[in-house]
């Protein structure tokens, strides 16, 4: 992120960065790496440890005329997976579509603090379910937090 403040309304962008540090090039799928991580590799919480719902998650609820389970009702489909190439011992990033999300567009953000919190492995069930975390603690070593300001 570049920076740690936002007025409501304006992007909030959210930088993907991979490193490679082994002695090998590494591939990097543009679908089933950073797509999958944009769309289920973090989730933002609010200043009360209350996770936020995606916008798309949102409209599927609404619209749903049966009941959704959010373990497998969120369906997920990428169309472009190209290999990208990390070469040994480099780090990659960029301020295209591949390597970052605007989080303004993902969430309805209304002025207050947020944390961007990334999952780990095992946060997530075989069907894609978050696992359940009756509080939230903020891990200053990984999260990213942010406020929005303005009306």
């Amino acid at each position: 992120m570049k920076s740690e403040r936002y007025r409501r309304g304006e992007p909030v962008m959210l930088y993907v960065w991979a490193e490679n540090p082994t002695e090998e090039a590494v591939p990097l799928f543009t679908c089933t790496d950073l797509e999958s991580f944009k769309q289920r590799g973090f989730d933002v919480y609010d200043a009360k440890g209350r996770p936020l719902v995606r916008r798309k998650e949102t409209a599927m609820i609404r619209n749903s005329r049966r009941k959704v389970d959010p373990c497998t009702g969120f369906p997920w489909t990428c169309t472009r997976d190209l290999m990208l190439r990390i070469e040994p011992q480099a780090c990659v990033n960029g301020a295209n579509d591949d390597f970052s999300t605007d989080l303004s567009e993902q969430y309805n953000l209304k002025p207050g603090k947020y944390t961007v919190h990334p999952r780990r492995y095992g946060d997530l069930s075989q069907t894609g379910c978050r696992a359940t975390h009756p509080i939230f603690r903020t891990n200053p070593f990984t999260d990213i937090t942010f406020s929005i300001t303005g009306p």
